[in-house]
């Protein structure tokens, strides 16, 4: 599952022209900024709520989204959870 999440949003007159972003799958995340190719958005700036820039956003970015859920499948493939190094290992009885 991805999560997407708007962290900010730029606008011009009234209407939102670039948004940051953060997307999230498991244990990675990244972030990025995307400048609309289109105004998608058909209610005043006030009224915009996160849910419908994201959903303007995935229009927007069809062909790019898939990229991004891709390159972050293969960083969850590659990451391996390891102990910290400074960390005192513990040992457990068995009785």
């Amino acid at each position: 599952m991805f999560t997407w999440k708007i962290l900010d949003v730029f606008s011009e007159d009234g209407q939102i022209t670039k948004v940051r972003y953060q997307v999230t799958h498991q244990s990675v995340s990244t972030e990025g900024y995307w400048n609309f190719r289109k105004s998608w958005q058909n209610c005043p700036l006030e009224e915009v709520s996160e849910h419908s820039v994201t959903h303007w956003l995935h229009l927007d970015m069809e062909d790019v989204r898939d990229q991004i859920h891709a390159n972050l499948e293969k960083q969850v493939a590659k990451t391996e959870q390891v102990s910290l190094p400074w960390k005192v290992e513990t040992f457990k009885v068995k009785l």
